[in-house]
């Protein structure tokens, strides 16, 4: 499923655009996945830049890793100098770049700080714990001296980005003394439920009308992405409670627009564009510039909100609109 795509154009200071040639190979999880596409474009407009190739590859769906395998595959025969992969911890896909790591490629995983691939060299993405600690101290404003009572929908049991995100919250809303190193989701007090979702709508909507019967005074929800903030907000609002706040962290243009719309307060968005441009340009640096890319690099959260709070950075949603996906 590899295509490669010629790029070259003006532009560009550091890595020199007339250096030496560069080919990248890109691989992301679906043809369809937004998130995937908004790393694409990414990838496409920093090689442009650049003057690199770019060759491009993605499963047929969510989950196919054997098109992801016989992509890499390709790129190593055609020794391509750097893999951009969105990040997986499938064995199948790690082998593959064990093997483009032995043959001198650079691997760069692309999408979160937690549980990245052992076999890259090094993670342009998200900082999960982050993304959960910019939503939690804008529910900590937008509380003012009210007494939180939480929900927490998280993502599955042992799941890393969601404890991150789970634990990040907490320590936002000042609710918990945890650091970024914690590998499992903690209790906290003031939690008055802490579900999983499966990142599902139907299932986030079941927990929290659960949570809210039983918890009537909860007032304020983290949901572990926007999808499920959807389901809660529909919810809050079944269960006559408008007034409860939920923040997010994802970032997709139905997140963003659902923060314009006032169903969410907040979410906290990630960058895909920005990991694959960064990534680029390492693999780039590279070659021209003999410079070894190692370790994880944070691509950034911006909290997107309609109503800011004092103290706490965000961004309108305006801004929001204009680097989401979806």
């Amino acid at each position: 499923m590899a295509a490669a795509t010629a790029c070259g154009g003006s532009g560009g200071d550091l890595p020199d655009k007339d250096g030496a040639a560069v080919v990248i190979g890109l691989v992301t999880s679906s043809e369809a996945n937004p998130f995937a596409l908004k790393m694409l474009d990414g990838a496409e407009r920093a090689s442009l830049e650049y003057g690199a190739t770019l060759m491009t590859a993605a499963g047929r769906f969510d989950g196919d890793t054997a098109s992801q395998v016989t992509a890499i595959e390709t790129m190593i025969t055609s020794k391509v100098h750097g893999i951009l992969v969105e990040a997986t911890a499938d064995p199948a896909v790690t082998a593959a770049l064990r093997q483009a790591r032995a043959a001198g490629i650079t691997v760069i995983a692309l999408g979160s700080s937690s549980d990245p691939p052992s076999d890259a060299d090094a993670v342009f993405g998200t900082d999960d714990f982050r993304a959960g600690h910019v939503g939690g101290e804008y529910a900590k404003a937008a509380l003012g001296d009210r007494t939180p009572v939480v929900a927490m929908l998280d993502l599955a049991p042992g799941s890393l980005p969601g404890a991150h995100r789970h634990n990040g919250f907490l320590a936002g809303m000042k609710l918990a003394d945890v650091d970024d190193g914690a590998t499992k989701a903690i209790a906290a007090p003031g939690v008055a439920c802490s579900e999983p979702t499966y990142g599902q709508q139907d299932i986030a909507q079941t927990v929290l009308e659960e949570c809210l019967a039983a918890n009537p005074e909860v007032n304020v929800v983290f949901a572990i992405d926007d999808e499920v903030a959807a389901g809660a907000h529909t919810a809050a609002l079944d269960a006559g409670r408008p007034d409860v706040l939920i923040v997010s962290a994802d970032g997709g243009c139905a997140g963003v627009n659902a923060v314009a719309e006032g169903r969410i307060a907040a979410t906290a968005q990630q960058h895909p564009r920005a990991m694959a441009e960064q990534g680029v340009a390492a693999v780039v640096s590279s070659v021209r510039e003999s410079e070894k890319v190692t370790g994880f690099h944070d691509t950034g959260v911006t909290l997107i909100t309609a109503t800011p709070r004092s103290g706490v950075e965000s961004a309108d949603v305006a801004t929001g609109l204009s680097d989401c996906w979806g």
